[in-house]
C-alpha cells in the first residue's frame, strides 16, 4: 500500500464572528463595486468676465452659449474657460 502523507490545507480559517461578513460579501453584485456616482450638476444662467478690454462682449455671449443652461458640470464651467481663452488667443 503506498504511503499517504498529509497535504497542507490551504483553506484559510476565519473566526466565526466573520463568517456572515464574508457571506454578504460574497452576495453582493460586483457592478455595485463598478459604478462611479456622476460628476454634480448645476444650472448656469451666466458667465461674467472682467477686466475686458479687448473683446466684444457679443463675442464672450455667443462662445459661452453653449455652456449654459441646466445639467451643466465642472466639465461645461472649464470649455467655457477654454472657448473664452480662445478668443483672447485669436485677438492677440
Amino acid at each position: 500500500m503506498p504511503s499517504m502523507t498529509p497535504v497542507p490545507s490551504r483553506a484559510v480559517r476565519l473566526p466565526l464572528r466573520l463568517h456572515p461578513l464574508v457571506l454578504a460579501l460574497a452576495m453582493m453584485p460586483m457592478p455595485l463595486f463598478a459604478q462611479q456616482a456622476p460628476a454634480p450638476s448645476v444650472n448656469i444662467n451666466e458667465y461674467i468676465v472682467r477686466g475686458n478690454t479687448v473683446l466684444d462682449p457679443r463675442q464672450i455671449e455667443r462662445a459661452v452659449e453653449p455652456f449654459l443652461g441646466p445639467g451643466k458640470t465642472l466639465a461645461d464651467v472649464e470649455k467655457a474657460r477654454d472657448a473664452v481663452n480662445a478668443l483672447y488667443q485669436q485677438a492677440g
